[in-house]
């Protein structure tokens, strides 16, 4: 499928959900992609191919967002749906064009906990472009694919207060000063990132520039924002205690 029509297909399942009243936000490359539509034309090494779908909803809207994704012609994966209780996460696959979407329930819960309560209705589309870089961020193996997603939204995006098209720093330094183990990921990742950024041929040094720079006010923000007594008590601790949590997949090869 067209990384194009990745996107229109978002919409018209978060359109779907819209009509029967529910709130459906998309996740992953593809909503960070159908923001930074500008950015990704200029520049193709930082373009990837779009392989699937990724959703959040609220838990108490589960019914009507099934319902709309019936109404898109998605199934859900029947032999894993015994996973939605313990992983809190549904799959559905389209038979036509076998697509697969991941839908995730109130809270992002990866190596981290992202809650989205009340941010689904930041974004018409997807959830705020600060929960979007969090999502990345968060990975304890961080991979080429999620660092070349990170750099189209830094370089498409200015940073702020607020969620309407911003990185929102208030955002992303409150949850880093509660957790320290959620600090320690994202502010190594954006290490690997500005490492990566460096070097990264295709890059006009322009973009580059604005990318560390970004970086760069980034980790000064997170750094300088007052933390939490748990977050001090288990900086001490540091890295030689696990920070993070095991991931399973759900879908093998998705």
């Amino acid at each position: 499928m067209d990384d194009t029509l990745f996107i229109e297909e978002m919409k018209r399942i978060v359109g779907s959900a819209q009509k029967r009243g529910a709130i459906l936000r998309g996740l992953g490359a593809a909503a960070i992609r159908s923001h930074s539509v500008s950015f990704a034309g200029k520049c193709p090494a930082v373009r990837r191919a779009l392989t699937d779908l990724d959703f959040i909803t609220y838990s108490k809207q589960e019914k009507r967002v099934m319902e709309s994704f019936k109404d898109c012609g998605y199934e859900q994966d029947r032999a894993r749906a015994y996973l939605r209780n313990i992983s809190g996460r549904s799959l559905l696959e389209n038979p036509s064009n076998h697509l697969i979407v991941d839908l995730f329930f109130d809270k992002l819960a990866y190596n981290h906990t992202i809650e989205l309560n009340a941010r689904l209705e930041k974004d018409p589309l997807t959830i705020p472009l600060a929960d979007l870089f969090l999502e990345k961020t968060q990975i304890v193996h961080i991979n080429e694919k999620d660092v070349k997603d990170m750099i189209l939204l830094l370089r498409e995006h200015p940073l702020g207060q607020g969620d309407e098209e911003i990185l929102n720093i208030g955002r992303i330094c409150k949850l880093l000063s509660d957790d320290w183990g959620f600090y320690f990921t994202v502010t190594t990742n954006l290490s690997k990132i500005s490492e990566y950024a460096k070097k990264l041929e295709g890059l006009q040094e322009g973009d580059r520039e604005d990318v560390l720079s970004k970086i760069g006010q980034l980790e000064k923000a997170i750094e300088s924002s007052p933390k939490t007594l748990s977050w001090k008590v288990r900086a001490k601790v540091g890295p030689k205690k696990k920070w993070y949590q095991d991931v399973e997949e759900l879908y093998a090869g998705h």
